[in-house]
């Protein structure tokens, strides 16, 4: 089942909200994290509170991880997101810090890794980032086919899962920042491959041309295949493990333009929880966001489960 919860926080800037997915959601198994009871009742068995932990200083002041879970503890939040690292690598004694001030006060630790975003790869390894139409290689997004970045992303997912004693894991940056593209030579062999195919590329999969509709439903199940992928592995590692995914609120731009349709992961139980980022500061947009046509929170609270459907 789905609940929403904004949760504004005065820190980090972020407001929030979380869609809980319950084992109504898909042949997802049910579970609840591990954690010490943070007294007071909640408005639904499935409600989730939780803060985003972002742009770290280098050096943490004392005692900061004590600090931020005595915070949550009073103001009833169950669980920090602290974004930990890239697909690349995270602060492993950062994080092990976080695990152990936290669950001492009984607050989740759900890390967030940079799943596709990473700017000094995209510089450095170039053969490694997004080829856009035009023939040039993104400063910023790497490419979702390419094996030796699916492989990154499952290994050090996996290392923070098996290592830490984390409470979850979510996914961040999980698209493709450009709706022209990615025309690697590792999507054209798999976009072939899987589609049975040939066609003049990338001329023909190109925005306006014959086969990019096509195209564009493929890329989709190139991410949605990664999600499947990690998840897979973690909950090896893991069972218990809440796996989750901060997503972008609007509809067509993003299922197409981003290849991330986190409705159709929710519905195959590839998540236990998303969080939607709503964070703006203008309640027209917060609203649009949350009711307009181009949204899929209202398509995403349909699903139902034992609590039955809770609207927004």
């Amino acid at each position: 089942m789905f609940r929403a919860d904004l949760t504004k926080v005065a820190f980090c800037g972020v407001t929030a909200c979380a869609l809980s997915l319950g084992a109504a959601a898909g042949p997802r198994r049910g579970h609840t994290a591990a954690g010490v009871s943070l007294g007071g009742p909640l408005a639904n068995k499935s409600e989730l509170r939780l803060i985003w932990l972002v742009h770290f200083p280098r050096k943490l002041p004392p005692n900061y991880w004590r600090q931020i879970a005595s915070i949550c503890r009073t103001h009833k939040i169950q669980a920090i997101v602290p974004e930990i690292g890239t697909f690349e690598g995270y602060d492993r004694a950062r994080l092990k810090q976080a695990v152990k001030a936290c669950h001492a006060q009984g607050t989740q630790v759900h890390p967030m890794l940079l799943s596709l975003y990473n700017w000094a790869v995209a510089k450095g390894q170039p053969e490694r980032a997004v080829l856009k139409g035009d023939g040039t290689r993104a400063h910023d997004f790497v490419c979702p086919s390419n094996p030796t970045n699916r492989n990154s992303l499952i290994r050090t997912a996996r290392s923070v899962v098996a290592e830490c004693a984390v409470d979850g894991y979510m996914f961040d940056y999980i698209r493709i920042g450009y709706l022209d593209g990615c025309y690697c030579k590792h999507c054209k062999r798999r976009f072939q491959d899987e589609t049975g195919r040939p066609v003049n590329w990338p001329a023909e999969v190109r925005p306006g041309a014959t086969h990019h509709k096509r195209f564009a439903r493929w890329r989709i199940s190139v991410v949605t295949s990664l999600v499947a992928e990690v998840g897979k592995e973690l909950l090896a590692v893991r069972p218990d493990l809440q796996v989750s995914a901060a997503v972008l609120p609007r509809n067509l731009w993003h299922r197409y333009g981003g290849a991330q349709d986190w409705v159709d992961w929710a519905g195959k139980g590839l998540l236990d929880f998303v969080c939607p980022m709503n964070y703006v500061n203008d309640a027209k947009a917060l609203k649009e966001n949350l009711h307009g046509n181009g949204t899929w929170i209202g398509e995403v609270t349909q699903l139902s489960g034992p609590e039955g459907p809770i609207p927004l």
